[in-house]
């Protein structure tokens, strides 16, 4: 419930601010303003956390394809997304002759595929007709 004196929010059942000491149960009318506080709060919250779980690259699916069929084998689309440590190794390997280069490919087909910063890459409505 929240306090109308120091706006602390306090459990839905307490009687008294834990925070100020002020009475909450004169507030009965203010019932209609601390549920709206609380559903906002929820909005706020839910909305967080699908940010947070869907973070998405910049960088363009279409191209990171493209650079792993063409030159994958230098490992340029690693390169690319800013993995220049294993792009090295890559390249020193010929693709982990060629291994690697074929199980990156199913990854960025999978949409599975990330930048340095773990992002994911990910293939939009657009990207198949860029590539076409």
């Amino acid at each position: 419930m929240l306090c109308v004196k120091c706006n602390y929010i306090n459990d839905s059942n307490a009687r008294v601010c834990s925070n100020c000491g002020h009475n909450l149960l004169i507030e009965e009318s203010f019932d209609e303003i601390n549920s709206k506080h609380v559903k906002n709060q929820n909005i706020v919250t839910s909305s967080q956390s699908a940010e947070e779980a869907e973070e998405v690259s910049n960088k363009k699916w279409s191209m990171v394809l493209i650079l792993c069929i063409l030159l994958g084998l230098i490992g340029f689309h690693r390169f690319y997304v800013g993995k220049g440590g294993t792009a090295i190794l890559m390249l020193l390997t010929f693709g982990g002759f060629g291994i690697w280069t074929l199980v990156d490919l199913v990854i960025i087909a999978l949409n599975e595929f990330t930048d340095e910063d773990g992002r994911k890459i990910k293939r939009n409505k657009n990207s198949i007709a860029e590539v076409a």
